[in-house]
């Protein structure tokens, strides 16, 4: 998707969000802390990547993995398309 953005409007740049050591529970449903998503909702004209690196402490297996949010510009439509089984 980025490429594909960035391909379209070359003078397009994202904002990266990284944060480590996050202890969030799977399944919890609330990925981004209340504080990133403030920054993330404050910025409109840029795509904005938001990885969490979890500690594993609170499910994902005991796995330190890492957790993507995409939030695309406000101007950006986004389609998910599904065929269906024939």
């Amino acid at each position: 998707m980025n490429n594909i953005y960035i391909a379209r409007n070359p003078g397009a740049q994202a904002i990266l969000i990284v944060r480590r050591e996050r202890d969030i529970k799977k399944g919890s449903g609330a990925l981004l802390s209340p504080n990133d998503w403030k920054l993330g909702n404050n910025i409109t004209d840029k795509m904005v990547l938001t990885v969490y690196k979890m500690t594993g402490n609170k499910g994902w297996d005991g796995q330190k993995i890492w957790v993507p949010n995409i939030k695309l510009p406000d101007n950006a439509i986004y389609y998910d398309v599904a065929e269906a089984d024939e």
